[in-house]
């Protein structure tokens, strides 16, 4: 497969709190900690879909892909928890960011 045109810097990220920040993206410690693997798993697979998408986005298109694909699998990770402890919906801003809704 060919490298994609994710900046460098994107390969040197070791944990999940640094790729949050790499995206600037806000992000719950606590959340993190509680779901890191399952997380990290959603965002994988939704890094494969940016992958095989041909022609190739450009380097400033991977990172917006790729940011929303963060958010995507955050709001998920959250959303899933929220329904399983039946807490309340979670902000209205992360649904609109991620577009997914609950």
């Amino acid at each position: 497969m060919v490298r994609m045109n994710f900046p460098e810097a994107f390969y040197r990220l070791e944990r999940a709190e640094e790729l949050f920040g790499f995206f600037g993206v806000a992000f719950d410690s606590e959340v993190i900690d509680a779901f890191r693997v399952p997380l990290l798993r959603r965002f994988r697979a939704y890094k494969a879909r940016i992958e095989a998408i041909e022609p190739k986005p450009d380097e400033e298109e991977a990172i917006r892909l790729l940011r929303l694909s963060l958010l995507k699998a955050y709001g998920e990770v959250i959303r899933e928890e929220v329904r399983r402890k039946g807490l309340a919906t979670p902000c209205v801003e992360c649904q609109a960011e991620c577009g997914v809704s609950i």
